[in-house]
């Protein structure tokens, strides 16, 4: 995901104003602002395969959309091959665009 081109279609994902909530009570991270360098710089370190993805729940409203999933996978150290069972839950907000175009405008884990 680090390849320039392929990190860049991943972000056509993202609203332009997309925030990233942190946990420990930080505030969220415009990334839209940082042009998501972040997540590319852990991308260059790591890969995360994911076992499963459970959608817990779907809400849309207007042009709003709320999901809830959890997951189970992996996370492995690219340098040293060392691999990390990982389980999260997580929260998606969607913005519909003017083009009817739903893209993800916030993301948590827990």
């Amino acid at each position: 995901l680090s390849d320039s081109l392929t990190f860049s279609k991943w972000t056509d994902f993202f609203t332009s104003d997309f925030l990233y909530g942190e946990s420990e009570g930080k505030p969220a991270m415009q990334m839209g602002k940082v042009n998501f360098e972040p997540i590319r710089e852990a991308f260059k370190s790591i890969k995360i395969n994911y076992d499963e993805i459970i959608i817990d729940n779907v809400d849309a409203s207007c042009d709003l959309a709320y999901v809830t999933y959890h997951f189970h996978g992996s996370v492995t150290t690219i340098e040293t091959n060392e691999s990390q069972d990982v389980s999260r839950s997580a929260l998606v907000i969607l913005r519909r665009n003017k083009k009817a175009e739903w893209k993800v405008a916030y993301q948590s884990f827990d």
